[in-house]
């Protein structure tokens, strides 16, 4: 497929976008789509998401995608071919029957485009109804890693019934779409050589750096690992701190004096943070960046949270530590040593800087 000017800035068009949402609360694809209807909204585009779960998003309609809960299992692996594969997302019967949803969506609602974060039969619905397509996605998976080919039996075969090419990673995939859009600047977010790459700043709307907040926030979401000893290992670092703690942390409540527990988690919060505690996010990460706040990633070792934590040792972002390695000495000398060195900070806010030179996410469509 040959990528395909598009006049936004003439006629108002229909974008169908399609996240694979697993975390219904703190999932990155559920913040990135609202971001996106709200920006495709004010260019004065009509909006619609087909996604598991409740009808939302702020979309002008919703069409509903296989329940995920049928088809995903445990994850494992670093890369995202091993990460979608553990979930049930590279599953041949789970992408016929998310291809038959996306089909439905396509005939009823008529889309110009279509918008993907990794929900893969939509390249194969995209290129079966000559639709120019943008998948959203991170720097790793146009890495061609190493891993085992066996994850790719699922995928595969659904492509060869679909009568398109079989591939060998996820960056074959991509490649057949008209655009990939990463986030980050190219020493995060390096694009591997990719020829179809539209680089952005950030993927939330960019708002006034507000001034320090005394609270810091706290964003685990879910994790097929036990939180339960980070649960109280994070209770014994911070209970009683001077400190504050906005947290959401799945499954838990309580308040005290030092920590306010959330039913869900609270993006604003990150805008004048001193620091921030996550699992590993990616629109957590990036929305840090945006605002050169600090950080310390507590993360399961699936992807893209083992990215991101990379990420942040690797540029001098903050602190990172894999969930089962969590200890109350790490939390709280992790913090202290946030709170206290100015050089993270200052990393922090030199990549804020730099992200101010790439093309934010109002210019994304002047860009496709």
């Amino acid at each position: 497929m040959k990528p395909v000017l598009i006049p936004v800035t003439i006629t108002a068009m229909k974008f169908l976008i399609t996240p694979l949402i697993r975390d219904p609360l703190a999932d990155s694809a559920l913040f990135i789509t609202k971001t996106l209807c709200t920006t495709l909204h004010k260019a004065g585009h009509t909006v619609s998401v087909c996604a598991c779960g409740k009808a939302g998003y702020g979309a002008d309609e919703f069409f509903a995608s296989p329940d995920s809960t049928r088809h995903f299992l445990r994850t494992s692996g670093h890369t995202a071919e091993e990460y979608l594969y553990g979930i049930g997302a590279m599953d041949r019967n789970f992408l016929k029957q998310d291809l038959l949803a996306i089909e439905d969506a396509i005939a009823s609602f008529q889309p110009d485009i279509l918008f993907t974060i990794d929900r893969l039969s939509s390249v194969t619905a995209a290129r079966k109804h000559d639709i120019p397509i943008a998948a959203f996605t991170d720097s790793s998976v146009l890495a061609r890693p190493a891993f085992s080919r066996n994850v790719l039996k699922g995928i595969n075969r659904f492509l060869y019934e679909e009568r398109q090419e079989q591939i060998l990673n996820l960056a074959d995939l991509y490649a057949y779409c008209d655009h990939v859009v990463l986030f980050g600047e190219e020493s995060l977010e390096p694009d591997h050589n990719a020829k179809n790459v539209i680089r952005l700043a950030s993927p939330s709307l960019n708002v006034p750096k507000r001034p320090l907040r005394k609270s810091i926030p706290v964003w685990i979401g879910k994790s097929d690992h036990s939180l339960a000893s980070f649960k109280k290992d994070f209770r014994e670092a911070f209970e009683g701190s001077p400190a504050k703690f906005s947290v959401y942390m799945d499954g838990s409540t309580g308040s005290s004096a030092s920590l306010t527990f959330r039913t869900e988690p609270d993006p604003s919060l990150i805008n004048g943070a001193r620091m921030m505690i996550h699992d590993g996010n990616p629109f957590v990460f990036h929305e840090c960046i945006t605002y050169g706040v600090p950080q310390i990633v507590i993360h399961d070792g699936s992807w893209p949270r083992y990215q991101i934590s990379r990420h942040v040792e690797n540029a001098g972002l903050g602190k990172s530590v894999p969930l089962e390695d969590v200890s109350v000495s790490f939390l709280y000398e992790s913090y202290r040593l946030l709170l206290d060195d100015d050089s993270c900070r200052q990393t922090a806010v030199k990549y804020k800087n730099r992200a101010k030179n790439l093309p934010d996410l109002y210019s994304l469509l002047k860009l496709l």
